[in-house]
């Protein structure tokens, strides 16, 4: 472009649809660079900005669309976001549901370009971005996998390492257990060790990691050296003799599939299990909370099923025939749609996901007594707000609990779970197809076909869902990780309510979790 416009002469155009891709991000970028600098008199610049958004985003392909997504519509919403001072901490925040919602699109197209024109330095800014967007929204659970994802590609990349570090802080910060707590502070130091300032990493940016790495050096001391001895070094490998075990452990692990917090410092035996565990005082009647510890377990183990399901199901090749399908005769529709035992297990651990976010929502209804009596009209998209059909104003009840992080991680991860017509944007842009696979599992039906099939041949039916059988396996594997985080963040917001009750008297533990171990389960089986 040899005649670059100024932003005046920008504002005169009526349109650029027109123009090539190039162009267009080129304007762009000038009218980007122009807000960033006026973030306090560019509401005219943004008013355009937006014309040009609404007009232009079909044209984009390929490298186009994924610079559109994050260049341009996410840095949109970040400085409206800047030009209404809306604050971290306000829920209903719709500027920074966009700019997730953006970075998450950007994501899947650069994802979807071949290798030849694939950027990996664009890609890492991407998962940076959305990890750090998710922090701030309380969901540092989930920034940690972006952050690994990063440093699982490029060892050199300073800023996840600090981003790392500040999660898994954040993380200790929240943990009763001292033992996981040392582990995730040693953790989070060694992440600050590895940060070194460059073009990304600023100097304010430095100085901030450093200070966090001193309060994490302070918090270490006070973790008793009967604790650090023990946690010490952590054998990487798994305490079992049992192959067929030690694979289905080493691959939950590897996907963060453990109701584990020490699952997200790294893989140790120590996190090949599920012990999360509400921390409860003594505020109330034991029987109190024997009703959520029932709740709970039964989450768990809801939660533990889909994940073997999913494990059981991914790992048979469709291929192959399994002695159970033998002797089945089914019609020949001559689409090679794939009928076996694998898919049906994927299917029963897609839909417990589902079934575990209402669950979720009840037990949130239940606890913080948010007033919603009839149990038809609670899952975990509605549960929040007093009319979600009229309006997105908070119930009440919720306003009570909006110092609670937690709480808040889960208000903002509800918004990746339903999908309804009335919603303008998704925070998760997977969501609409989620929920169509959830209600053709349901309600309809759904056909799998193998990998690399050409699916234009499809049924003329809109009660057949068409998907192939690796996005069926990265779809449920992607639900079964956001029902592991919501698992631990409802934890999380229980621990925060307790200790807020409880603070006052008794600072520490007034309760005792008791846990059964696998021996103590085989004893009662044992009884039976």
């Amino acid at each position: 472009m040899n005649n670059i416009p100024t932003v005046a002469e920008l504002l005169r155009m009526k349109g650029i649809s027109h123009l090539p891709p190039e162009t267009i991000l080129n304007y762009f970028k000038i009218l980007t660079d122009y807000c960033y600098d006026h973030p306090d008199s560019c509401q005219q610049e943004m008013r355009h900005w937006k014309n040009w958004l609404e007009q232009v985003e079909r044209k984009m392909r390929n490298h186009s669309l994924a610079y559109y997504y994050y260049f341009y519509e996410s840095h949109y919403w970040t400085i409206r976001n800047m030009v209404s001072k809306k604050e971290e901490n306000d829920w209903n925040n719709l500027n920074q549901e966009r700019i997730i919602s953006s970075l998450r699109k950007s994501f899947v197209s650069m994802a979807q370009i071949k290798d030849g024109d694939y950027i990996p330095e664009m890609m890492e800014q991407i998962l940076s971005n959305i990890g750090t967007t998710l922090s701030e929204m309380g969901r540092f659970i989930e920034s940690i996998r972006y952050f690994q994802m990063i440093l699982n590609n490029n060892r050199n990349f300073n800023m996840a390492w600090g981003n790392r570090g500040v999660c898994l802080f954040r993380l200790a910060q929240n943990i009763a257990d001292n033992g996981e707590r040392y582990v995730l502070l040693k953790t989070a130091r060694v992440c600050f060790d590895k940060v070194k300032q460059d073009h990304i990493v600023t100097e304010y940016n430095n100085r901030e990691f450093k200070r966090i790495a001193s309060i994490a050096d302070s918090e270490l001391q006070k973790i008793p050296n009967h604790i650090k001895d023990r946690y010490r070094k952590l054998s990487t490998d798994i305490g079992t003799s049992d192959k067929r075990e030690k694979e289905y452990r080493m691959w939950a692990l590897n996907c963060r599939l453990f109701l584990n917090v020490l699952g997200d410092a790294g893989i140790v035996d120590e996190a090949a299990s599920d012990n999360l565990c509400p921390f409860k005082s003594l505020r109330k009647e034991n029987n109190y909370y024997q009703k959520f510890d029932g709740f709970f377990n039964h989450l768990i183990e809801q939660f533990s099923t889909a994940r073997w399901f999913y494990y059981d199901g991914a790992k048979l090749d469709p291929k192959k025939q399994h002695y159970a399908e033998k002797r089945i005769y089914y019609q020949d529709l001559g689409d090679r749609s794939i009928n076996t035992l694998s898919k049906e297990k994927i299917f029963a651990s897609f839909r417990t996901c589902y079934s575990i976010f209402d669950k979720v929502a009840f037990y949130l209804n239940e606890y913080f007594e948010l007033g919603i009596s009839n149990n038809m009209e609670i899952n975990l998209r509605k549960l929040w707000y007093k009319d979600y059909s009229k309006n997105k104003q908070l119930r009440r009840s919720v306003q009570k609990h909006l110092e609670n992080p937690h709480l808040k991680a889960l208000y903002w991860l509800s918004k990746d779970v339903y999908y309804n017509e009335r919603d303008e944007e998704l925070v998760e842009p997977a969501a609409r197809e989620w929920n169509k696979i959830r209600n053709h599992l349901t309600h309809q039906f759904i056909r799998v076909t193998p990998t690399g099939w050409d699916q234009s041949y499809q049924l003329d039916d809109p009660a057949s869902y068409c998907i192939s059988y690796d996005d069926l396996k990265d779809r449920c594997l992607r639900m079964l990780q956001l029902v592991r985080d919501t698992l631990i963040y409802l934890s999380l917001a229980v621990t925060y309510e307790e200790y807020r009750h409880d603070a006052a008297e008794k600072p520490y533990f007034g309760y005792l979790n008791i846990q059964l171990s696998d021996e103590m389960k085989k004893k009662l089986k044992d009884k039976e």
